[in-house]
Formats: C-alpha cells, sequence, structure tokens
C-alpha cells in the first residue's frame, strides 16, 4: 500500500509519532487536571481547565512553568491544611526540571541531546501527579476525613 509516495513502514512510522505526539500529552493534561480537581477548591490556585492552555505550541513553552508552580501551591496548600508531610512539594523540582528542559529541547545543535532526558523527567513527574492525585482521592473517601474551612 503506498499513498502520495510513501509505503506501509513510512506510514506506520507517522501514525506513531502522532499518536505519541498527541495521546501522550492528553493523556498528561487530563492526569494535571484531575490533580487540580482533587485538590479541594478553596485550596486550589488554577482552574484545572487551565491545563489545557499547555497544548498551544510555543506558549506552552511558558505555561508549563506556570502551571507546574500552581500545580505545587495547590498541592501544598492542601497537605498544609491537612498536616500531611510532602517532602516533595508538590513534585515542584521534578515539574520545574521538566519545563526547563522542554525549553532546552529547542537550542539549535544540543536541543537533540535533551529529548530523552526531558521525556523520562516528564514521565517521573507526571507519575508523581498521579500519585499525588491518588493519594488526595483516598483521603476524600475516608469516612471521617474533612478539611477544616477557612474562610
Amino acid at each position: 500500500m503506498a499513498i502520495g509516495g510513501l509505503g506501509t513502514p513510512e506510514i506506520v512510522v507517522i501514525l506513531v509519532v502522532v499518536a505519541f505526539g498527541l495521546v501522550l500529552p492528553i493523556c498528561y493534561l487530563v492526569t494535571l487536571g484531575r490533580t487540580l480537581s482533587a485538590v479541594s477548591e478553596q485550596y486550589r490556585r488554577m482552574s484545572p481547565g487551565l491545563v489545557w492552555l499547555n497544548l498551544i505550541p510555543i506558549f506552552s513553552l511558558g505555561w508549563h512553568f506556570y502551571t507546574v508552580l500552581m500545580v505545587r501551591d495547590s498541592l501544598v496548600a492542601e497537605f498544609n491544611a491537612r498536616g500531611i508531610p510532602d517532602r516533595n512539594n508538590g513534585g515542584f523540582v521534578l515539574g520545574i526540571a521538566t519545563s526547563v528542559l522542554f525549553v532546552a529541547c529547542i537550542i539549535p545543535g544540543i536541543g537533540y541531546l535533551l529529548v530523552l532526558p526531558s521525556l523520562i523527567c516528564w514521565i517521573i513527574y507526571w507519575l508523581k501527579l498521579s500519585a499525588y492525585r491518588s493519594m488526595l482521592g483516598n483521603l476524600k473517601d475516608k469516612v471521617g476525613v474533612t478539611l477544616p474551612s477557612h474562610h
């Protein structure tokens, strides 16, 4: 099968690249949004829907830094209110490292060397956020666990 001079192997590679280039970032943003949604509204520093702005090319290079900061601030506020220690500061170092590496990937001549480290850092941050979301969900499911209101 050939389409526009492309054979089957080329088409498969293109489909895989598109799948990874779209599906994985969307799944990551779903995790970001769900993590923010798991934070009590009074401690949430960013609307979960705003994570989708990270799909905008170029803009996302800066917005990801902001997103990481707001996720950190939201998680820290929630954990402080619950009296839960978090030595990882809401995954802040991983998130910022991911943001820095994303930006560094566009540096001509060396950016390609940073693609793999950025992917590794991104996946670890993603997993960390997923763990935070699960932890908050488990705490909210427990009977008698309520957050203090500071209104």
